[in-house]
């Protein structure tokens, strides 16, 4: 049996479409199941979780923490623990302190990958993302939309 996932996709009450009309396209597309991926800049999750809950076995969620903050990493446990399964960060992320590799190790050692999120190329080229990498060789990390955004796609290189 074949098993049709579509990895990345947004649903929202109050900027895309509920998941009601997600579910629909998926049924209608003979997609099995579904990653729901935060949008940017909105840190509350529970909607996703709901869904996920309400409708066991068709969604994954990909969730988003507000790294900023000191306490970040206790709200990505907090919210693993409720059954996010991955989060998104961008390439150039950091936390504040004395560990900037902070939220990276925390998924790390949760267990869960990073959905890497970003629109500048030139970040995912970058040598600090690079060492993100070569820091944690067993993190997983998913780089979006092909590390483009759908904008400016142009390899560094020839820029």
């Amino acid at each position: 049996m074949v098993v049709v996932v579509d990895t990345h996709c947004h649903a929202s009450p109050y900027w895309y479409a509920p998941v009601e009309s997600l579910l629909d396209e998926m049924i209608r597309a003979g997609v099995d199941k579904a990653t729901l991926v935060q949008i940017g800049g909105i840190y509350d999750n529970s909607y996703f979780i709901e869904c996920m809950r309400r409708l066991p076995g068709r969604f994954s969620v990909i969730g988003m923490v507000d790294t900023d903050r000191p306490n970040a990493t206790e709200r990505l446990e907090e919210w693993v623990k409720e059954g996010m399964e991955g989060i998104r960060l961008g390439p150039a992320t950091r936390s504040p302190g004395s560990d900037p590799l902070a939220i990276w190790r925390k998924a790390d050692e949760l267990g869960i990958p990073v959905s890497c999120q970003g629109s500048d190329v030139d970040q995912f080229g970058s040598a600090e993302f690079e060492s993100v990498i070569q820091e944690l060789p067993n993190l997983n990390i998913v780089i979006e939309h092909l590390g483009g955004g759908g904008q400016d796609t142009t390899p560094p290189h020839d820029k």
